[in-house]
């Protein structure tokens, strides 16, 4: 046997046994309580007026008559609110 097949085989020893230790292990995060943080960072996020091209999807200001993305004329009640 070659010091190159041992090194390998060595290598593979290796990382099976850190797969099954798995010492990187993180807890399942609790999905409620990351919901419900997400929920109130956002606040009063439904009455701030967002607004978002009609073409393309990008996220345009209030005050935009033109998409700075595409360049599409924004609607008159997008672009008014």
């Amino acid at each position: 046997m070659s010091l190159a097949s041992i090194l390998v085989g060595l290598a593979v020893a290796i990382v099976a046994i850190a797969y099954v230790a798995r010492p990187f292990r993180r807890d399942e995060p609790d999905w409620e309580h990351a919901i419900a943080q997400w929920v109130d960072t956002l606040g009063d996020a439904e009455d701030a007026a967002v607004n978002f091209c009609p073409q393309c999807g990008r996220r345009v200001a209030p005050d935009h008559r033109f998409c700075p993305g595409c360049g599409r004329a924004l609607p008159a009640s997008e672009a008014a609110e």
